[in-house]
Order: structure tokens, then sequence, then C-alpha cells
């Protein structure tokens, strides 16, 4: 998937997984904002565009990416996503749907 097919799916969609290598490739070249480690690896966000994009590993080798209009937005989902990362290590025995757009059980 080309960057400007990318950038117009995300657009209308909101949210996008590929395959490890797709959504690696998608990034190639660019440097992330923000990196922090996430439970499958570091969860990303990157410039691109009018958009920030998060770059979120997740079980099974896929990226889930996900569009936000402002680096806010980015970086309270990543806030969000690490507290529940947190409450998963304390044992809550919940199970992250990491397909939603906001970061959900």
């Amino acid at each position: 998937m080309k960057n400007d097919e990318l950038l117009g799916t995300l657009r209308r969609e909101g949210t996008l997984r590929l395959g490890l290598k797709e959504g690696l490739a998608c990034f190639q070249g660019l440097e992330p904002v923000i990196t922090e480690q996430g439970m499958n690896g570091p969860l990303q966000v990157y410039a691109m565009d009018d958009l920030w994009i998060t770059l979120e590993p997740v079980p099974g080798g896929d990226r889930v990416l996900r569009a936000y209009a402002s680096r806010s937005e980015a970086e309270d989902f990543v806030s969000r996503r690490m507290d529940q990362f947190d409450r998963l290590w304390d044992g809550c025995g919940c199970r992250i749907d990491y397909d939603r757009r906001d970061p959900g059980w």
C-alpha cells in the first residue's frame, strides 16, 4: 500500500490493520515522534501530512495504525494504552481489543 493510499484509508476509516512487512514499509525513512515500549513491541507515533498516526504491534505480528487530527490526541491514545498495559501486568485478567480506535477491552 502506498502512503497516499494509506493516508486516504486512514482518513476514511480511522484505523487500519496491516501485516508486519507492509506496516513497517509505510514508515520507512521516517523517524517516530514518540516511542513507548508496549506489550508486543514499540508503540510509535508518526507525523504524516496533516495526520498523527500511531503504529502499534499486536499479537500475531500485524500492525494496527490509527489516525488522529492532533499530536495531543495521539499522545492521549498512547497514554491510555500504556495505562491498560499496566493494569494487565497487575493481573486484571482483561483482554485488549486492538482493532478499536480508542483503547478498549
